[in-house]
């Protein structure tokens, strides 16, 4: 068999969906698929990150709460998308009650919502489906597409039952779908994670940077890499239907690890204080996916290194900002340019 990926095709003037797109991925992917030529629609309850965006004849902005079944069925009907991508979910946190059905509200069934919505339109394509690496769960090798799902939180376990409708509907209704899994994303634009939380503790002034954990492993995305891997999706829809996709970061550090490299780029001597006995019940000891599968279909990889990623990542949310306390970030040229 042919380990060649489908030649590629345009964007141009295809209907897109964007679920979810005033989120950090979101507004990202909304940006380049109108750079792509694609006729984009924007759905979300707020346009949050698309602010920015300026008035475009080729963007919709459709408000719906998703949770509104009859709400979301309009939306779709109104703009007749040919793709979807699914990015609409709650975020994963400390787990209880309300947490657990957060994923179930705000996750699933907004999930089973859009499945349907897509169902009624006339031209369906190609949904993706905003997964995560986290259904996982805790394993010590790499992540693959083989492995047994074996998610441990509530946010996990959504996205895993997310993932079994998708295929439901995809079995049982011949809707084309297919899963992309990323490790964590980070980059402009990004809400509260690792990454943004040292940043922010550097440009606060704060005395040191406490972790839970700390020897756990991630591999970060960036997100250029990341809506690459989503464009590479529209471009060949029939490569990904019916697989779910791992797309992971080049490579893996432990939590302390970059959060150091993280205080180092911002030119800082804050301490970075570990405490394993705080890891969560719900934690992964390691999060680090081949990309084997996402090269053979789709022939992506990511590009940017850590370093590379990082940087501009802080140069964006130091933008504007000095931190408290004096000397820190003078005279850094990543903070002004890069």
């Amino acid at each position: 068999m042919s380990t060649q990926p489908d030649s590629e095709g345009s964007i141009a003037g295809k209907r897109i969906l964007v679920v979810g797109a005033g989120g950090f991925i979101g507004s990202h992917l909304v940006e380049a698929f109108l750079a792509d030529g694609a006729i984009v629609g924007a759905l979300d309850l707020h346009k949050g990150g698309l602010e920015h965006i300026r008035t475009n004849s080729a963007l919709v902005f459709l408000p719906c709460d998703l949770r509104d079944s009859e709400a979301t069925f309009r939306c779709f009907a109104e703009f007749r998308p040919q793709m979807v991508f699914h990015l609409a979910s709650t975020r994963d946190a400390k787990e209880d009650f309300a947490q657990t059905r957060s994923a179930v509200e705000g996750t699933l069934l907004p999930t089973l919502h859009v499945l349907e919505a897509f169902r009624r339109c006339p031209h369906p394509e190609l949904l993706v489906y905003g997964d995560s690496t986290k259904v996982y769960g805790d394993v010590e090798e790499a992540y693959c597409e083989t492995m047994p799902l074996a998610p441990l939180s509530s946010y996990a376990i959504a996205k895993t039952a997310g993932w079994h409708f998708c295929e439901l509907y995809r079995r049982v209704h011949h809707l084309p779908t297919a899963s992309i899994r990323p490790t964590m994303i980070y980059g402009p634009r990004q809400s509260y994670n690792l990454i943004t939380y040292v940043i922010e503790s550097v440009l606060d002034g704060k005395p040191e940077i406490s972790l839970d954990g700390g020897e756990q492993t991630r591999s970060p995305l960036f997100i250029d890499d990341a809506i690459e891997a989503y464009r590479a999706a529209a471009r060949r829809p029939s490569a990904l239907v019916g697989h779910a996709v791992n797309f992971s970061g080049p490579a893996e550090h432990t939590v302390r690890d970059i959060a150091l490299r993280v205080i180092a780029l911002m030119g800082s001597c804050i301490p970075v204080v570990a405490a394993p006995e705080r890891k969560r019940p719900t934690e992964m000891r390691r999060a680090y996916g081949n990309n084997a599968e996402a090269a053979r279909l789709l022939g992506w990889q990511p590009r940017t290194n850590l370093e590379s990623g990082l940087k501009k990542t802080i140069a964006y949310f130091c933008n504007g900002r000095s931190p408290q306390g004096g000397a820190l970030l003078k005279n850094q040229p990543v903070l002004s340019g890069a």
